[in-house]
């Protein structure tokens, strides 16, 4: 990622930034516990996306893993301290729902057009364009 100082960065219409974890920000491995490893570049993506003004928040599916266990990796691998908790929603991504849940908790109910979704999976983009998201592959902003 070509690296672009916070004062080029444009004004933020889209405010608020869900991520997906696995594929996106972090690889996943739950062989005795969960750890994540963070992908290339996502610290320093989100550092700058912070210093524009962004409010940083999560997505994602953890299947049958503890909620607690998934915040503790992300916490050892040094992403939590990027995210605010009121915007780390954990559930199924099979619906719109999930997203504007995630709006709602944004304080963005009303305008979920102010929230984008980042994630590897075109299907899950898809909903959340449906639920009235923009949304990122990955690569777009993170590599």
């Amino acid at each position: 990622m070509t690296a672009m100082p916070p004062s080029a960065l444009p004004p933020m219409e889209t405010n608020v930034l869900f991520f997906d974890i696995g594929g996106t920000l972090a690889d996943a491995s739950a062989l005795s516990g969960v750890t994540l490893t963070v992908r290339p570049n996502v610290l320093q993506s989100l550092q700058r996306l912070r210093s524009a003004g962004a409010r940083l928040g999560i997505i994602s599916n953890i299947g049958t893993l503890a909620p607690d266990a998934v915040k503790a990796a992300l916490t050892a691998c040094g992403l939590m301290p990027y995210f605010e908790p009121a915007l780390i929603v954990f559930g199924v991504k099979d619906a719109p729902a999930i997203f504007l849940d995630a709006a709602l908790r944004a304080g963005l109910g009303d305008r979920p057009n102010r929230c984008a979704y980042i994630g590897e999976s075109p299907e899950e983009r898809d909903l959340a364009i449906q639920a009235g998201l923009a949304a990122l592959a990955p690569g777009v902003v993170l590599a």
